[in-house]
């Protein structure tokens, strides 16, 4: 007998009028019929709701929720409370899926028993686009040091997850920013997935210059908002060193992204929320090779604020004379 299961495609979107369309159509156009279509309008000030309330008029498969706005995870997890499909897949509203791709993932699934399938996906900029083959690593555990190191993208939408996969496990609803790590994190520590990997691309992820989070944005500050809840599972369910020598690496790279890029008027904000970071840190510290430049921002980290903040402006200063120069010199 034919199996042919039903995919939940969950659609988060805000102000997203300019892409919205493309995205939907190449929902509705996929080869694999059998597919549930969840959109959530997440408080949209643009033209996004009259957009979705069009395309269900014409796309019975579709379901929309319109919300205020609260965020693409708290969006995520309702999604996931009305879906009935045995599969999930998400999709971001400025991209869009190949015609076959999902049907080349459930075909995976099905064929190989898996609960979750990784598949290879397009980077596209302007009129150029780049394929990116994910590392095949099925092991859960190294799969997971692949996420944490950044070696295998966390991004949802070249991933085809079992839905029982997310029976006890939803988004953090505190994290908008790298919140996929965090979710993928948790399902792979929790469940030790069987993994699959798809040799062919499924996916179009575009990059924007506008879509980009940068310095300016608050949001950065949701990293470490992210790897304190990774932290917090990693206590509870593992003890692999490998995995702690990748969580410890990532973090402490990541504290040092944050507070040299943050811009300046949320250095205050990040310096005291990574002070106790550093705090909950100590017992990963064996696990990381510190360079010169981390050591002394843990140092600095280890200061009373009020000296904290001055002593990292003035890093911060000295590492934009040092780019400075650099760039002079290749001129």
């Amino acid at each position: 007998m034919l199996i042919i299961p039903k995919v939940s495609i969950i659609i988060p979107v805000y102000n997203g009028e300019q892409f919205l369309e493309r995205c939907l159509e190449s929902v509705s156009s996929q080869t694999y019929k059998n597919i549930e279509i969840i959109i959530i309008n997440d408080g949209s000030t643009d033209n996004t709701k009259n957009i979705c309330e069009l395309y269900l008029q014409k796309e019975p498969r579709a379901r929309v929720i319109h919300k205020k706005n609260g965020g693409v995870s708290i969006s995520r997890n309702i999604g996931l409370d009305l879906a009935i499909g045995e599969y999930i897949y998400f999709v971001d509203a400025d991209d869009y899926v190949l015609q076959n791709g999902i049907e080349r993932l459930v075909n995976k699934a099905i064929r190989n028993l898996a609960d979750l399938v990784v598949a290879e996906y397009y980077v596209a900029y302007d009129t150029k686009k780049t394929k990116i083959s994910p590392l095949n690593i099925k092991k859960s555990n190294d799969f997971l040091c692949s996420i944490l190191s950044g070696k295998n993208h966390s991004a949802l939408w070249n991933k085809l997850f079992s839905r029982r996969l997310f029976d006890e496990i939803k988004f953090p609803a505190d994290v908008c920013y790298i919140e996929d790590k965090v979710l993928i994190s948790q399902i792979l520590m929790t469940y030790q997935p069987k993994i699959d990997f798809l040799n062919a691309p499924v996916y179009v992820y575009w990059q924007y210059e506008q879509s980009v989070t940068n310095s300016n944005d608050r949001r950065v500050m949701d990293i470490l908002a992210a790897h304190i809840n990774i932290e917090s599972y990693l206590d509870e369910f593992t003890v692999d060193e490998n995995i702690r020598t990748a969580f410890a690496s990532s973090t402490y790279s990541c504290l040092w992204f944050i507070l040299t890029t943050v811009d300046k008027q949320f250095l205050e904000e990040a310096v005291i929320i990574a002070k106790q970071h550093i705090e909950d840190m100590r017992k990963y510290r064996k696990y990381s090779a510190l360079s010169p430049k981390v050591r002394f921002l843990l140092l600095s980290l280890k200061l009373p604020v009020g000296i904290a903040i001055p002593a990292i402006k003035t890093m911060r200063k000295g590492l934009d004379q040092l780019s400075s120069a650099r760039r002079q010199a290749r001129r």
